[in-house]
């Protein structure tokens, strides 16, 4: 590979002694004898140190706030709704060719007042089919039962936030909608502000993880089940866990490595695990630019609309093969 800089190792193998020659009338090429001999006079000192595997050394866990993308499909799956209510979003910002860099994902004024407006249109349609929203959460009671609404509220935070609420939790989601019927407003209109309450919370909108470093400073701390539940759906699924990954975390099977990896290849076979394997490729290689693109008509005159948009396709069912269908 020839590189393009200056100085000593400008291509890899160095050229030139005590490294690798040319080959004799091939000036970008290299001899493999040399290349082998290259290798078996390398220092022992200058090769990196292999790394531990068994020394842990984890990265930073930033404090991730939910994509557009992730948004829209969170909700999708918790009420059924149209992830396009996120349209409004402005688009996020795009770091190192991905738009879901933790560190480039601030809020500004215009997000948080889209949070608020599709909060409280999600919840509205949400309350306005009791029935179905009860089957979605799977939740068995009759909405005019007197505990309904709470199971209700606890069950949304549940798959809402991603894990079990704590007792303080519990009475915050159930205060919300005591105190508007304390003020008079009617049920629906307390139950759906409640909802919406939700969908505003930190706890919605961010991935957070517990840090115990005041605890125990210095030490490293294995993430839960159900954050380890959280970073699958999120990493395959562009979404929130379903029940079934998050009854997997409370019984301890994502505690372990085996598990993990034997829960990812059961998600991997989940329609939804296309949809983020598309946007990941979109992004990596660019093809979201490619039907913006355009082109000198005398010098490409095939070129139009159709076949960049045949381009994007060709490749994503390509990758779509590659991924989900062959081995």
């Amino acid at each position: 590979l020839r590189g393009q800089g200056t100085g000593i190792i400008t291509q890899m193998p160095p050229v030139g002694p005590p490294y690798a020659e040319r080959v004799d009338g091939d000036p970008n090429a290299l001899g493999m004898d040399a290349i082998i001999q290259w290798i078996r006079t390398v220092e022992v000192e200058a090769i990196p140190k292999r790394p531990d595997c068994l020394e842990a050394s984890p990265g930073l866990s930033p404090l991730r706030r939910l994509t557009r993308a992730e948004y829209g499909y969170a909700i999708q799956d918790i009420f059924g709704v149209d992830p396009e209510v996120t349209e409004n979003f402005p688009a996020e910002t795009e770091a190192f060719g991905f738009d879901n860099n933790a560190d480039y994902a601030a809020v500004n004024l215009l997000l948080a007042e889209q949070y608020f407006d599709v909060a409280d249109d999600v919840a509205r349609s949400a309350v306005s089919d009791l029935p179905a929203l009860l089957g979605r959460l799977d939740v068995n009671c009759q909405p005019r039962q007197p505990d309904c609404v709470r199971q209700l509220l606890e069950a949304t935070a549940y798959r809402a936030y991603r894990r079990p609420l704590s007792e303080e939790e519990k009475a915050e989601v159930m205060e919300v909608y005591q105190r508007l019927l304390e003020a008079q407003i009617d049920r629906s209109n307390a139950l759906q502000t409640a909802i919406a309450s939700i969908l505003q919370s930190p706890h919605f909108l961010y991935r957070l993880e517990g840090d115990h470093r005041d605890e125990n400073p210095g030490s490293i701390e294995p993430v839960t089940g159900f954050e380890m539940a959280s970073r699958l759906s999120f990493f395959i699924w562009a979404s929130i866990p379903d029940t079934g990954l998050l009854n997997a975390a409370a019984q301890g099977e994502l505690d372990t490595a085996e598990g993990v990896a034997a829960m990812a290849n059961e998600m991997l076979d989940d329609p939804k695990a296309r949809r983020i394997i598309s946007r990941f490729y979109q992004q990596w290689m660019g093809l979201n630019d490619l039907e913006s693109i355009t082109k000198n008509a005398q010098v490409y005159p095939t070129w139009n609309q159709s076949l960049a948009h045949g381009l994007v396709d060709e490749t994503l069912s390509v990758i779509e093969h590659l991924t989900f269908e062959s081995d």
